[in-house]
């Protein structure tokens, strides 16, 4: 004798068991959740890779001012040096403005100062819309520093006051105050002022050795 097994059909709202996947609504709950994880996971990876350019462009403006600023310090220091004392040349500071200088070295000893790298002006040039602090000499110019904002000269004679700019004879100076600022590369959106610009300044005194009577 034969056993007869009836299929139950379940009724209408009992849970069926033993069914696999996901419904609908479970499968857009899991994607908006992905979606906001992947937002969530760029906004963080953009706002590292945007901070970590800012500290770049940073790090390379400061490092800018501070060798150019090495550079002029060590140079107007030695200005109207004299290799020989025997041979005196007319060597000095030969102009002097608030955003330029020129002086003279007898380098070689040979009582004038018409050798090469003698002669050397430190200038503002702007090239391609970038302004440049320029080194001249010998009739060739080299940048010591790019993204200049601004360069400031200050003059003083022996007693301490501070000439008036151009300086008229420029053999009394005696101290000079430089003053250089640059620019980051890029504005920065998120960095409101200077058109988002970043800014840095260095100020320093310089005491030529070779400028006494």
């Amino acid at each position: 004798m034969k056993t007869r097994y009836r299929k139950q059909i379940p009724q209408k709202g009992q849970p069926t068991t033993g069914r696999g996947g996901f419904t609908l609504v479970e499968t857009m709950i899991a994607m908006a959740l992905g979606i906001v994880l992947l937002g969530t996971l760029y906004g963080i990876l953009s706002f590292q890779d945007h901070s970590f350019h800012v500290q770049e462009e940073n790090t390379d403006m400061i490092h800018n001012a501070r060798s150019a600023m090495d550079l002029l310090f060590r140079e107007i220091r030695m200005a109207g040096y004299h290799f020989n004392p025997l041979l005196k040349a007319a060597a000095g500071i030969i102009a002097a403005d608030a955003q330029a200088i020129v002086f003279t070295q007898d380098l070689n000893g040979d009582g004038d100062t018409t050798g090469a790298g003698e002669s050397i002006t430190f200038a503002l040039q702007t090239e391609g819309g970038i302004q440049k602090l320029m080194r001249t000499s010998g009739g060739a110019s080299s940048p010591i520093a790019v993204y200049v904002e601004a360069l400031a000269f200050r003059y003083w004679n022996d007693a301490g006051n501070e000439l008036a700019s151009p300086v008229a004879s420029p053999d009394q100076i005696r101290k000079i105050g430089i003053t250089l600022t640059t620019r980051s590369i890029h504005p920065d959106p998120g960095y409101p002022q200077n058109g988002g610009y970043r800014l840095y300044a260095l100020t320093s005194q310089v005491f030529p050795r070779n400028t006494s009577p």
